[in-house]
């Protein structure tokens, strides 16, 4: 119970203190967007390890999610919010980015693990051209020129805010029996489905996990940036 209190007055010293260094100015501009786009790469990295690391499957494809949430995330706060809503509705945005990545990570995962090995890393790489292309031939996304319009809404607290939550999702999930079946399939999955593991549905509750947090940190980086093209992904 301590260790608790502890930790929870710990995350929200550093959220104060994100607030005060984006509100106060208390860095240089420079040195707040470094740690700005540190966050938003250790959300990609922990998302990523989930698959790759803790699970050992093969996955590139998590720049086309990261692409999913940008896109789908920015058509919302571009297209669909107010602006007198924009400042309130950036979390639902960024969700709903993050949802969107995650259901069309369902849609690859379905079929992608029905094979074993490499193949894996040949379909999602497939996976990450379609997405390019698809995007490239979307005019309403901006076609190949890119998606432009954006309100700079991602700020440092914003972003220190989603790794707390990632972190504390994919840490708590590697320690449930998810977690437990994902350390057996990296060893040896044959032997995890001979002790009951039930292997598809733990990779795909991991790939998709993983596609939602890629998805977020993808509307993170549109917001900051304020333009993004296929290329970019």
């Amino acid at each position: 119970m301590r260790r608790t209190l502890l930790t929870i007055l710990a995350l929200a010293a550093g959220l104060a203190g994100c607030w005060a260094i984006q509100r106060f100015e208390l860095l240089d501009p420079y040195y707040r967007l470094v740690l700005t786009y540190l966050g938003i790469n250790i959300i990609l990295t922990v998302s990523l390890n989930l698959v790759n690391g803790y699970m050992g499957e093969f996955s590139v494809g998590h720049a086309g999610f990261m692409a999913v949430g940008a896109y789908a995330s920015s058509a919302i706060t571009v297209n669909l919010v107010p602006a007198a809503w924009l400042a309130w509705s950036f979390p639902v945005a960024v969700a709903a980015g993050g949802f969107v990545a995650a259901v069309v990570g369902l849609v690859v995962a379905i079929p992608s693990f029905r094979i074993r090995g490499d193949y894996l890393a040949i379909v999602t790489l497939a996976f990450c051209m379609i997405v390019k292309s698809a995007i490239e031939n979307i005019p309403a996304l901006g076609g190949p020129q890119g998606m432009m319009g954006m309100e700079l809404l991602t700020s440092l607290p914003w972003v220190y805010a989603w790794v707390v939550v990632t972190l504390w999702i994919i840490r708590n999930l590697v320690h449930s029996k998810y977690g437990r079946g994902m350390a057996a399939i990296r060893n040896d999955e044959i032997v995890g489905e001979l002790c009951g593991v039930r292997t598809r549905r733990v990779k795909i509750a991991a790939f998709v996990i993983s596609s939602f947090f890629a998805g977020v940190a993808g509307a993170l980086y549109a917001h900051l940036l304020q333009f993004i093209n296929p290329r970019m992904f």
